[in-house]
């Protein structure tokens, strides 16, 4: 029984230091907030999207105008834009995300934002220095960035988005 006395005294002795100054109290807790916050922020995973075959415009009924991401290098679309959805293929599966209808208007309808429940979409075209290509296309340089849920980025890429209908 002693012995737990003496833990206890000892315990309450070692709690009772010099005051700490108010000052230096929200130093304190301001130091430890941003180590938590620091530490709960986790860095972006990145995403590889995927080319869209016909065979997927077909299978998930994505037909209309709008445009055609391509990057650089890359013949096929990675990422399609309509004036009500946009279209990322993930790890073999369509993904669809909704037209921001705050964004600005691009080619035919399409909007420059898109947003779904794990990734927001942004397709930056140059709409000055768009080239015609074939009977109904333009072709247009073209940037785009695709973020998480925390609004980190987490692919970008340049190329041209081709535009008909």
């Amino acid at each position: 029984m002693r012995a737990i006395i003496l833990g206890f005294s000892l315990a309450l002795t070692s709690c009772g230091g010099a005051e700490v100054s108010a000052e230096e109290q929200a130093r304190i807790d301001a130091a430890k907030i941003a180590a938590v916050e620091k530490a709960a922020i986790l860095p972006p995973v990145p995403i590889s999207p995927e080319t869209i075959s016909f065979t997927d415009i077909e299978r998930n009924e994505l037909f209309g105008a709008g445009c055609g991401f391509n990057m650089v290098g890359v013949d096929d679309a990675i990422a399609l834009t309509q004036p009500d959805r946009g279209i990322l293929k993930l790890d073999g599966k369509i993904v669809r995300l909704a037209a921001d209808r705050g964004s600005p208007i691009g080619p035919l309808g399409s909007q420059s934002k898109y947003d779904g429940k794990k990734y927001s979409m942004k397709l930056k075209i140059n709409n000055n220095a768009g080239k015609k290509f074939g009977i109904e296309t333009v072709k247009f340089p073209a940037r785009i960035e695709v973020r998480n849920g925390r609004d980190q980025m987490v692919f970008s890429a340049d190329g041209e988005a081709q535009c008909g209908s």
